[in-house]
């Protein structure tokens, strides 16, 4: 009932944006229920459903002007549940995971422009967190 009927008919309230959906859960303040919610919607959802909700670019990377803390969340999620998946969603991860090299990267440009951003290191550290948490 939850997946089939609740979380949509939530997502479709938002404008049919996962992401509007996330800002709307407070990722920063509650991530822990709307990871427990993504997991539930990621579950009937296919592959490809799941990786082209993300606005991956070049490297299988999302720039660092749309890296918002909903996104991270999500990328976070899909890329768990992916891997929790096995063999069968590979090729999918394959699409959403970056190269190391590019992923170092990817987290010098996102610190340094948070840095720009503000100086209060609690602030980037949170940030930080978000986007290096995948497991």
């Amino acid at each position: 009932m939850v997946q089939d009927k609740l979380i949509p008919a939530w997502i479709n309230s938002m404008e049919g944006s996962i992401f509007n959906f996330l800002r709307g859960l407070d990722v920063e303040g509650c991530s822990d229920t709307a990871v427990q919610v993504l997991q539930v919607w990621l579950k009937t959802l296919n592959y490809k459903e799941i990786t082209s909700q993300l606005p991956i670019g070049e490297e299988n990377l999302v720039s660092v002007e749309a890296l918002k803390p909903e996104v991270a969340l999500y990328w976070c999620t899909a890329v768990c549940f992916l891997r929790q998946e096995g063999v069968h969603a590979a090729d999918a991860l394959e699409t959403i995971m970056p190269e190391m090299t590019a992923f170092g990267k990817y987290l010098k440009a996102f610190v340094l422009a948070r840095l720009t951003e503000t100086d209060d290191m609690e602030v980037q550290n949170i940030y930080f967190y978000k986007v290096v948490s995948f497991h």
